[in-house]
């Protein structure tokens, strides 16, 4: 048994350190065991045992009290003496937050949930998980973009085949994404007591310059929907007559069309049902829209919402709602809208509308970037800013802020206010009062709540109209 030596600390004396020798292979080594008065501090241990790396005894026994003096300053501060590896802290704030969202507590997002695994799991656990996490500083997080810039580049030297969706370069934006998950991560261990470095200080050093959202040009846009209605796409497909690819087809056309025509996020959008959309019919076809109804559940703003479609995404969902019911597939009003033959709810179109705008000819901006699922997003905004549509209209419709649509878009908006400004001078801005009124009396708007049963009206109160594209609507009682 090696001989035991006790340490006296402080006026009192009081033995809170034991020192003994070990034997190893590669040479003997001092360790030293610290008594802990604060159970957090220890995780509920009473001793921590440690490596005083010296084989001199007189040594070891002055690293064991300058190393006490710590241990007691951070059990003061209720910090943990001795912390895990950055991988293990991950498993446990990944879990913690897992169970949040089992919980529905308020603050936690199956959005953000999902970005974490993304980012923190996949990318900074390759990259520093190994450390132990009061090991990271500064530094860690400084070289972190050069490390993931390169990341899929040595993927590709290593013969590692890659997801078709790849990037081999990152985005400023992409990277200042996943440091600002990171240093959530961070956060959360220093709250917890296991972490206490400098790395929070971090600022990423583009984190301030404006980012142009990429969107689609009205000649790409022109381009996409002309290839979309082409029937060598829409009907047959590399596979020939295959009823699943033409249904896929039928459902991301509409998918495209009612996204650009709506401004809703991919998430808002992933979980809608029929129950969700409201039709709303005007005399004017080109007035007709939609009401569409956003569960906080599924808002990246946390809260219950009402966003407004235009005739486009009108005619998408309608055309949509009708081949469904042509071959009777789940149209029930708690069915969702997008959703495979099985009734599951399509989780992302990236591969479909990749494949989709890539052999259309318009997978890039201007600029070189590749577009996305949430271009036509950005498309919808453009559009509105140039249309002269009031700001704070197009934010509350959008689920944004005022100042990230002034941030992001500033470029899209040389002639907004031309429309407005000159709107004095055309004939149709001085009609009477009692002209406006008439109007906006003959415009009277029916209503179709696709979360109720079709039934057939009867014969004298039901009216037929042609619409734009060919198809026949039914009336149904006018409501102001």
């Amino acid at each position: 048994m090696p001989e035991i030596h006790r340490v006296g600390i402080g006026g009192s004396g009081r033995l809170m350190i034991s020192v003994y020798l070990r034997e190893h292979k590669n040479g003997d080594c001092y360790y030293a065991r610290f008594k802990v008065s604060n159970p957090r501090s220890g995780a509920y241990q009473r001793y921590i045992t440690e490596s005083l790396r010296t084989n001199d005894l007189e040594t070891a026994k002055e690293i064991a009290r300058t190393r006490y003096a710590e241990i007691s300053l951070m059990e003061s501060q209720g910090k943990v003496i001795k912390t895990e590896t950055v991988s293990n802290e991950m498993s446990k704030f990944i879990e913690e937050y897992k169970k949040g969202l089992e919980n529905n507590l308020g603050s936690y997002s199956k959005s953000m949930f999902t970005s974490y695994r993304k980012t923190i799991v996949r990318y900074w656990k390759e990259y520093i998980g190994h450390l132990d996490i009061k090991n990271v500083n500064w530094d860690h997080i400084n070289d972190y973009e050069s490390w993931r810039q390169n990341y899929y580049k040595e993927k590709k030297k290593k013969g590692i085949k890659l997801h078709g969706n790849s990037k081999t370069q990152a985005s400023n934006r992409t990277i200042e994404s996943e440091i600002n998950n990171f240093k959530t991560f961070l956060r959360w261990c220093s709250i917890k007591g296991s972490y206490f470095g400098n790395a929070l200080e971090y600022k990423y050093k583009n984190a301030n310059e404006k980012n142009k959202r990429s969107a689609f040009t009205t000649q790409q846009w022109t381009k996409l929907t002309g290839y979309m209605r082409r029937n060598s796409w829409l009907e047959v497909g590399v596979r020939g007559n295959d009823s699943r690819l033409i249904r896929y087809r039928h459902m991301l056309k509409a998918y495209v069309l009612f996204m650009k025509n709506t401004g809703l996020r991919v998430g808002e959008s992933r979980k809608l049902r029929w129950s969700d959309v409201e039709l709303v019919q005007d005399r004017d076809p080109s007035k007709n829209f939609i009401r569409i109804k956003i569960l906080k559940a599924n808002s990246k703003t946390r809260r219950n919402s009402i966003s407004i479609g235009n005739e486009g995404a009108y005619n998408s969902i309608k055309d949509w709602n009708e081949y469904r019911k042509s071959i009777e597939n789940f149209i029930q009003p708690n069915d969702y809208i997008w959703c495979d033959i099985d009734g599951r709810n399509i989780m992302h179109f990236r591969e479909g509308f990749n494949s989709l705008i890539k052999n259309a000819g318009v997978e890039l901006d201007a600029s070189g970037n590749k577009l996305t699922c949430y271009s036509l997003r950005h498309t919808y905004i453009t559009e509105q800013l140039k249309d002269s549509v009031p700001i704070y209209t197009i934010a509350s419709n959008c689920n944004t802020s005022v100042a990230m649509i002034e941030e992001y878009y500033s470029d899209a908006r040389n002639k907004d206010f031309e429309e407005v400004l000159t709107k004095g001078y055309r004939k149709d801005a001085r009609l009477s009062s009692s002209q406006k009124s008439n109007e906006n009396h003959e415009n009277t708007r029916k209503v179709q709540n696709l979360n109720k049963p079709t039934t057939k009206p009867k014969k004298s109160a039901t009216k037929t109209s042609k619409s734009r594209t060919g198809s026949t609507r039914t009336g149904s009682k006018s409501v102001r």
